[in-house]
């Protein structure tokens, strides 16, 4: 049975609010592995290019919720929360933390990308087609990370159990580590 555009408005918001912290959680995610990550030719790159991804993002669910009339202020709770999740300390070895944090990397792009997937068809059904395009950008950018780290998680382990020239952390902020 089809969704009236105010029911589809209903869960349409609340999904914009929760992907506004999902995004920030990647960039705490991100932030912290590009902030520990001295050296390592195919992660650094991209984790680069996705911080771009994640700021444009998050201005462009931000765009859209102030679209809505919803301000910055009745999200940055649910945001704070959120994010709190993500930092759990650890002090794992250098090769568990690649590892780790690869695992971290593909959960939160595919959960971006399914969030973006879900938040395309309420968009349509609550009529909002002027979001269209910015929704599929992020879901496109997601899905790119996601099948970023499943290409590389394979060769990313191997390299960082053998031990040969694969990533290389610091530890001066491993009691803050977060994943």
């Amino acid at each position: 049975m089809p969704m009236s555009p105010d029911q589809a408005s209903k869960v349409y918001i609340p999904g914009l609010k929760n992907i506004h912290a999902v995004i920030k959680q990647g960039q705490t995610l991100v932030d912290t592995q590009l902030e520990r990550l001295e050296n390592y030719s195919r992660f650094r790159p991209k984790l680069e290019s996705h911080r771009v991804e994640k700021n444009a993002q998050l201005a462009r669910v931000e765009s859209i919720l102030e679209r809505h009339g919803v301000a910055a202020s009745t999200f940055k709770e649910v945001t704070m929360k959120a994010a709190a999740g993500v930092a759990i300390p650890t002090r794992p070895t250098a090769a568990d933390e690649v590892i780790k944090n690869s695992f971290a990397t593909l959960a939160l792009a595919r959960c971006g990308a399914d969030a973006y997937e879900i938040l395309l068809r309420f968009a349509e059904a609550a009529g909002d087609t002027e979001s269209l395009p910015a929704l599929q950008q992020s879901l496109s950018e997601e899905r790119s990370m996601v099948a970023f780290v499943e290409e590389n998680l394979h060769p990313t382990g191997m390299r960082s159990r053998q031990g040969s020239h694969g990533a290389r952390y610091t530890r001066s902020s491993a009691s803050s580590a977060k994943l």
